[in-house]
Formats: structure tokens, C-alpha cells, sequence
């Protein structure tokens, strides 16, 4: 505040100079010959004492506030010291405190040392170095072997039909009992078998029946181990020699059931006319009845074969459609081991 007041006081004082310089200027250079001269002499002693005023009160602010700022710099200095001072008295404290603790810590271990056990006393089993090495550690692991040709009952779990699967479609199926090896359960009833649709083949005209290949890749017990197998199918009624379930019906098949259907009909035609024959006049119309039977017996049943062929040629074989729950019968191509433990 007191710099304030005197830097105002200094710039009034310029102020002022100034002001009277250029008025003295325009006295000096303005004044009309018919105006009462005035000298610059008549003002200067009122200006300069004014002057002299001003540069005394403003000598006093300085030297007030020069002793202001010697008076505050004293004081923070005597502050400063006596901080500084509680300081080092307290670091001193501090420690001195350590110390002690050091000492009784020091008279303490000297007390109990002599009850400790050494550590060099104490004797500890020798171990070779060689005896956790994992390159040497052996794990026994026993299975038993289930032999190839075995026959293993399986029931589907999952419908499978050739008029919606296609190749690499997945199915699964369990094993209705348990398969015993001598009288050891090696593969528990419930295990899961899972597996993948091979090559289909659609049914098709002329009785063409559809085919499809299940093929078994491996067994999931119960408690979760995973036995790779190799499997292929038997005990099916409509299984092929090539593996594959058919639709169980074929041009072939149905040729053969209609040629023994004409073959009915000629036998039974003949056997009607060689009875009728026999029946009347002593048995003598026989040598006509029987060979004109056995004549239309022959017409109808070719006939009948040969319709029924043309027939065959326009209808679509049957399509393989096995549903969830049916049980068939797969044997082991190869050994399958079983893990005991």
C-alpha cells in the first residue's frame, strides 16, 4: 500500500513540472506587447516549494517502507530459525529412540540365543537330485483289450433318414448294456457312441432304394474318456455287402417276387385243371383240363410279371428312415483298448 502512495506522489509530482514548463513556454513566446508581461521568476518559488514538499513525503514513504521490509524480514528469519531448531531437536529424538530399540533388541536375542536351535543341528533328510525329474518318472497305466470281431448291440439316439441327411452330418447313440470282457464291465451301458453320416444315395426310379453309411469314430464313457473305434455295421436287416443300409427294396427284389408270383399262378391254374379234370367221367376230361389250365395259368402269370415289371420302372425306390430308439448291431474292425485305471 505504501508503494502505491508513493509511486502516485512521484507521478504527481512529474505531472506537475511538466505543467509548469509548458506553461512558462507559452508565457515566454505568446504574450501580446499590449499585455502586462509576466516573469517566469514571480511563480517559481511557490512551484519549487511545492516540489520540495512533494520529495520530502516522498523520501519519508521510502523510508518507512524500507523499514518495514527490514522489520518483516526479521521476523520471518527468527521464525525460520526457530523451525529449523525444533527440527533438528526432533530428528535428534528420533534418533536417539532407534537406537534404544537396537540395544534392547541386541539385549534380547542375547537372552534367547543360547535356547534356539542352530540351524546347522537340525538334520534333514537327503534327497537325490535325480529323484523328482520329470523325464524319469514312469506312470503305470493298464487297459484291457476288447478283441476285434466283437459285436456290440448300439441304439440311435439321433433319427436319421436319407431324405434329410447328408454326407458328414453327425449322430450319436449309447450302448444298451453293458460289453464285459470275461466278467469285467470295460464299456458301461449308457456310453455314448458318436458318429458320421458317410456317402447317401437317394432313391431314385425303376425301385432304385436309397443307401446310407453310418460310420462309428469313437466311444465317450461315462466318465468321459474318448475311445477312437473302428466299427462297421451288422445284424441289420437291410445291410448290404458293401456296409450300406439300404431301403430294403429294388428293382431286383421286386423282379424276383413278381417272377414267383407268376410262378404261383401257373402251378395253381394247372392244379385247378387236373382236379376239375378228374372229377368227372372217371378222371378221363383230365388230358384236356390240365393243359388248357396250365396254358392260361402260363399266359397269366407271364403276363402278370411282365406288367408288373413295366410297372416297377416308374416307381422310386424306398428311402432309409431309421428312427430314434432302433438297435442294431456294429462289429470292431480293430482291437479297441480300454484304459482300467
Amino acid at each position: 500500500m505504501k508503494f502505491k502512495k508513493i509511486t502516485y506522489t512521484l507521478f504527481l509530482a512529474a505531472s506537475i513540472l511538466l505543467t509548469y514548463n509548458a506553461i512558462a513556454a507559452d508565457n515566454a513566446t505568446e504574450v501580446s506587447p499590449f499585455e502586462n508581461k509576466v516573469e517566469a521568476t514571480d511563480i517559481e518559488p511557490a512551484v519549487i516549494k511545492d516540489l520540495k514538499v512533494l520529495g520530502k513525503d516522498s523520501a519519508d514513504g521510502l523510508k518507512n517502507f524500507g523499514s518495514d521490509v527490514s522489520d518483516g524480514a526479521k521476523d520471518a528469519g527468527q521464525t525460520i530459525k526457530k523451525d529449523i531448531s525444533n527440527f533438528a531437536d526432533e530428528v535428534t529424538d528420533g534418533a536417539l529412540d532407534a537406537k534404544e530399540a537396537v540395544v534392547d533388541a541386541l539385549k534380547v536375542k542375547d537372552k534367547t540365543e543360547t535356547t534356539l536351535p542352530v540351524l546347522e543341528d537340525i538334520k534333514l533328510p537327503e534327497l537325490k537330485s535325480n529323484s523328482m525329474d520329470a523325464k524319469t518318472v514312469k506312470v503305470e497305466v493298464s487297459s484291457q483289450r476288447i478283441p476285434a470281431g466283437t459285436v456290440i448291440p448300439v441304439k440311435l439316439e439321433t433319427a436319421i433318414s436319407t431324405t434329410y441327411v447328408d454326407t458328414g452330418d453327425q449322430f450319436t447313440a449309447i450302448l444298451p448294456a453293458d460289453v464285459l470282457v470275461g466278467d469285467k464291465i470295460l464299456l458301461p451301458a449308457g456310453s455314448v457312441i458318436r458318429g458320421t453320416v458317410g456317402k447317401t444315395k437317394k432313391a431314385n426310379f425303376c425301385r432304385k432304394e436309397a443307401q446310407i453309411m453310418l460310420i462309428f469314430d469313437h466311444i465317450v464313457t461315462p466318465a468321459g474318456k474318448q475311445l477312437p473305434i473302428y466299427a462297421y455295421m451288422t445284424g441289420y436287416s437291410n445291410v448290404n455287402y458293401e456296409g450300406y443300409i439300404t431301403g430294403g427294396t429294388s428293382y431286383a427284389k421286386e423282379f424276383k417276387k413278381d417272377a414267383s408270383k407268376g410262378k404261383d399262378i401257373v402251378v395253381n391254374a394247372t392244379t385247378y385243371g387236373v382236379d376239375k379234370g378228374l372229377e368227372y367221367w372217371g378222371g378221363v376230361p383230365v388230358v384236356l383240363t390240365a393243359p388248357v389250365c396250365a396254358l392260361g395259368g402260363a399266359i397269366g402269370g407271364c403276363g402278370y410279371i411282365v406288367g408288373k415289371s413295366i410297372y416297377n420302372v416308374f416307381v422310386k425306390g424306398d428311402e432309409v428312415n431309421l428312427g430314434k430308439g432302433t438297435v442294431m448291431n456294429i462289429t470292431l474292425a480293430k482291437p479297441l483298448d480300454v484304459p482300467v485305471n
